[in-house]
């Protein structure tokens, strides 16, 4: 079973999004942070491993369900060492956050104490923009975990999310399938490494700009990579694994990775957001628009002395600044420790496609319009949007084009999407692609990113989990400030699938919205916690439920 058939889908739907049309070109601007006169000087950090305090076995399933718990934290950090501490709020204590490493099947309870999480799963468990954790309180969180895919976790608070992760509250969730990983002999263990990419201003005294004002985009001048400025990483002349995440509030990273002498050193794409590609892809450059995630390998064999160096180039829209744009050196040794794990397969043997048959058409005007959008989460429950979703698919609307000249990333709540094409808004003007990358060809991926004068076809699987999930631009501060809403991913009642019954359509559902936090025991998670969630029977069979799905499809999408 491939992960991403693993990830059940019910229904096929084919929908085009828009992006407004690029402004001038602009000479770059002044740097408005200090001097960073550290370059290379320092380790790229790596994030700690999350790992669960304790577990029960799900008697319906089998599954293991553990439970870990993660603590919002303001901590203080030195980014330049001449300068004073600037303060920040992360998971644990840590920008970025803890990387959890989740095997494929294992169910997890992550219990958030003080502030909300994102994450794939049930309505309820969602991220729901609106389902805020006050301070002193908690919420569980209960997820599947049924592909194995590079997710992240992040606030999603409604209004409150651009500075929340802009300070701090991101991180790494990795879904992993360690069986096929072995089989495939892809780099592991210490040649896996995330990379988590973030832009910031700074104060002349060392500190986190204020944007609380902010109500367009927070582009930053000053690149991070796991929280640190021009960091390097000593490694082997062998292959690597690097899962990269945009985390950046609005920058999108144009990435490329060039020897000392300015050769480009190409990568392979071997997954995306939704997990393994079929075959790895070359590249030459990487598009990350924010909340994207690539899977790459780079093989150092041969570059033995060499420094290499990742960087950023100016895209689109995004303030373009002097002297920006290199982020990361890697400077290869000359001997190799361990020669496993060091292959890249000509395919990865996962099966992509999509449910076959009829698909329903809709059109999205551009990510735009802010200001008359929603005017907020707060009409979230009133809202028209997608309805009958699997029931017999409604309309797609809140979401008006307009002419703001900005770039956004569409990111849909529990979807897998495959582009299908892109092609200019307006044919005449330079701007914009009217290609698909290499790498984006049977890709499978959760946010896409439109470029100016863009327009994209994708081809959108929806979950067979009912219940009512937001789209948005994942610009942080666009979705704060509106570009935002909802859908509704309604039963099939002719379907006859009578496990999928427990209720859990509503993500304000008040059986799991936070409660005051007083500690934890692991008894009482053992013997009380872990089981209720296991008794809601929230996640069944998902082989037995995709089977039902292709042959309901079928008939349905013959006629």
């Amino acid at each position: 079973m491939s992960p991403t058939s693993s990830y059940a889908a019910a229904l096929a739907t084919l929908l085009a999004f828009a992006s407004p049309s690029l402004a001038a070109e602009k000479a770059p601007y002044a740097r408005l942070s200090p001097a960073f006169n550290s370059a290379w000087k320092n380790p790229l950090p790596i994030p700690e491993i999350k790992k669960p305090l304790t577990s029960i076995k799900n008697p319906d399933t089998g599954a293991p369900i553990d439970f870990y718990e993660i603590e919002v934290k303001s901590f203080k950090h030195k980014f330049f060492p001449n300068l004073q501490e600037a303060d920040l709020v992360g998971y644990d204590g840590a920008f970025p956050g803890p990387v959890f490493h989740v095997e494929k099947g294992r169910e997890t309870v992550v219990r958030v104490v003080n502030r909300d999480a994102d994450r794939l799963g049930r309505a309820p468990w969602d991220g729901w923009a609106n389902d805020g954790i006050p301070s002193g309180h908690y919420k569980d969180y209960y997820y599947p975990n049924a592909a194995a895919r590079m997710l992240w976790y992040h606030d999603h608070i409604n209004k409150e999310s651009a500075i929340n992760a802009y300070r701090g509250l991101v991180g790494v969730y990795n879904i992993i399938d360690s069986t096929l990983d072995k089989s495939l002999n892809l780099p592991t263990g210490a040649y896996d490494i995330p990379l988590v990419l973030t832009a910031h201003y700074f104060t002349p005294s060392g500190g986190l700009s204020n944007e609380r004002a902010e109500h367009n985009s927070i582009y930053g001048d000053t690149f991070l990579v796991n929280g640190a400025i021009q960091p390097a990483l000593a490694v082997e002349p062998r292959k690597y694994r690097f899962r990269i995440l945009n985390a950046a509030v609005s920058r999108v990273f144009n990435l490329t990775l060039t020897d000392d002498k300015g050769a480009v050193v190409p990568v392979a794409v071997v997954g995306s957001d939704g997990g393994y590609r079929a075959a790895p892809a070359a590249a030459r450059s990487l598009l990350l628009g924010m909340a994207e995630r690539w899977e790459v390998v780079v093989d150092f064999k041969g570059l033995e002395g060499k420094a290499l160096t990742l960087a950023t180039h100016d895209v689109w829209t995004d303030a373009k600044y002097k002297g920006s744009g290199e982020m990361l050196r890697f400077n290869v040794e000359r001997s190799v420790k361990d020669t496993s794990g060091n292959e890249l397969p000509k395919s990865f043997g996962v099966d992509l496609r999509f449910p076959s048959g009829k698909a329903v058409k809709r059109q999205m005007g551009g990510m735009g319009n802010m200001g008359g959008m929603m005017g907020g989460m707060g009409n979230m429950g009133g809202m028209g949007g997608m309805g009958g979703m699997m029931g017999g698919m409604g309309g797609m609307g809140g979401m008006m084009g307009d002419n703001l000249k900005w770039t956004h990333a569409l990111h849909m709540h529990l979807v897998d999407i495959q582009l299908i094409s892109r092609r200019k808004d307006n044919a005449s003007l330079p701007e914009g692609r009217s290609y698909l990358e290499p790498y984006e060809v049977g890709s499978v991926k959760d946010t896409i990113v439109l470029g100016s004068n863009e327009v994209v076809e994708v081809l959108a699987k929806f979950t067979p989990y009912p219940g009512v999930y937001m789209f948005h631009c994942h610009n942080f501060v666009h979705s704060d400030q509106g570009m935002m809403a909802a859908f509704n991913v309604t039963r099939l009642a002719d379907m006859g699938y009578s496990e999928l019954e427990a209720r859990l359509e509503d993500p304000m559902d008040a059986r799991f919205r936070s409660k005051a936090y007083t500690g934890t025991n692991l008894d009482e998670v053992r013997t009380k916690v872990l089981p209720m969630f296991a008794g809601l029977k929230a996640y069944p069979d998902i082989r037995a439920l995709e089977k039902l799905e292709d042959k309901y499809w079928a008939a349905k999408t013959a006629a």
